[in-house]
């Protein structure tokens, strides 16, 4: 039977961490390492870890100095002698047949890599973007295709992403520790243009907790400089990795078009000085990599083309309306794009009306039912650490 290492990075996670590792040592495939990597916590996120590890040989606890998810990922990635490999994050958890579920698919496919669903938790928190993100089609790609990182639903969250560690071993892959956020985007780009063969599968296999209290994400969230900032870090970490894999030429307008869609809608919406400051950090990112890889604009859709040229020239602040809109139409569909224009001043009244007249019969029954299954989440995690500490009197 092959292997399967489980790694965990563990930081300040002490309220999440045993519901966690129950859903891990709850696997219907037995074969497993489970590897806790503590990453210099300071709650007690480390002593539940080694709690576990008493109750269940399989789990292996690795303490280290504080240097960051991507760190903590790779200290795992080096203790792990399994066949196959998947990260695991401290707050999240696995269904009872995730394990089997992708040994199969790497048996019935031979695939490096195998990506697949994920529920939010609790669903109540789950938006139409997140739900979809997390709802993959089942595919086989053999090689590498663009639609994997532009059309499929394969990224981000490098959670829902196993691969052999044959794999990663013979291409040298790590998550770049240099981001202390998105590393999950870098490691989709790197993986999949190097795999012989990627699946997706369909299967829901992992439960997402929606952005818990005090994550990094969630402090990030409302900061739109600051999240540009990191944005922008992800992008120059994909373009150096794919300048030193040499894979820049295996489409330069398909990679300027990607990083477009991530960041310039964003970009618009900051303050001048950050806005400008954003800019010229990206014009210097494609001028560093993307010069002497052909006209790239030559290859594009005309609406970001005309973005990217601008970006280029310096002139982007100068982009006409009509630019802008054709632009936005781009990434929406027009017709989606048309119908939200008439749909916007109908949408402002109804909200006008609803905070006027109150919430609903039908909305609080709604937030009755949210607040109940967020409950429902505590108490399973109450529970959890609960009969970790009764399994070890």
């Amino acid at each position: 039977m092959a292997k399967f290492s489980i790694i965990i990075p563990v930081y300040n996670v002490e309220q999440y961490l045993s519901h966690c590792l129950d859903s891990v040592r709850a696997q219907t495939y037995e074969d497993i390492e489970v590897i806790c990597v503590d990453d210099g916590a300071t709650d007690h996120s480390a002593r539940i870890a080694e709690l576990h590890a008493a109750c269940d040989a399989r789990i292996r606890v690795i303490h280290k100095e504080n240097g960051g998810v991507s760190s903590a990922k790779n200290a795992g990635l080096r203790a792990a002698t399994g066949d196959y490999v998947l990260c695991v994050d401290a707050d999240d958890a696995l269904q009872p047949h995730a394990c089997e579920r992708i040994v199969r698919a790497f048996q019935e496919t031979s695939a490096d890599v195998v990506t697949f669903g994920a529920n939010c938790v609790p669903s109540c928190d789950g938006y139409p973007w997140l739900v979809d993100c997390l709802s993959p089609r089942d595919a086989v790609y053999e090689g590498f295709d663009w639609k994997l990182l532009l059309e499929e639903k394969s990224r981000p969250f490098a959670w829902r992403t196993a691969t052999t560690r044959a794999f990663l071993v013979d291409n040298g892959i790590e998550y770049d520790e240099s981001l202390p956020l998105g590393e999950d985007q870098a490691f989709h780009f790197e993986v999949y243009p190097l795999a012989k063969k990627t699946a997706l599968l369909s299967d829901k296999l992992y439960d997402y907790r929606v952005v818990r209290e005090g994550s990094a994400m969630r402090v990030l969230f409302d900061d739109l400089a600051g999240r540009m900032g990191k944005h922008l870090d992800i992008a120059e970490a994909v373009f150096k990795t794919w300048e030193r894999r040499d894979l820049i030429e295996l489409g330069p307008a398909q990679l300027a078009d990607w990083s477009l869609d991530f960041l310039f809608l964003d970009m618009r919406a900051l303050g001048e000085r950050d806005r400008t400051a954003a800019f010229a950090r990206l014009k210097a990112l494609y001028d560093a990599y993307l010069e002497g890889h052909g006209d790239v604009v030559d290859h594009m859709a005309e609406a970001p083309a005309e973005v990217y040229r601008r970006i280029v020239n310096g002139t982007v602040e100068g982009l006409p309306r009509m630019a802008l809109w054709r632009y936005v139409a781009f990434r929406m569909g027009r017709k989606a794009y048309v119908k939200g224009l008439f749909m916007r001043p109908v949408n402002k009244a109804r909200d006008a009306l609803r905070r006027r007249l109150g919430p609903s019969k039908k909305e609080l029954a709604g937030w009755l039912d949210a607040e109940k299954e967020r409950a429902a989440c505590d108490r399973r995690l109450a529970e959890s650490l609960e009969g970790l500490l009764l399994s070890n009197l």
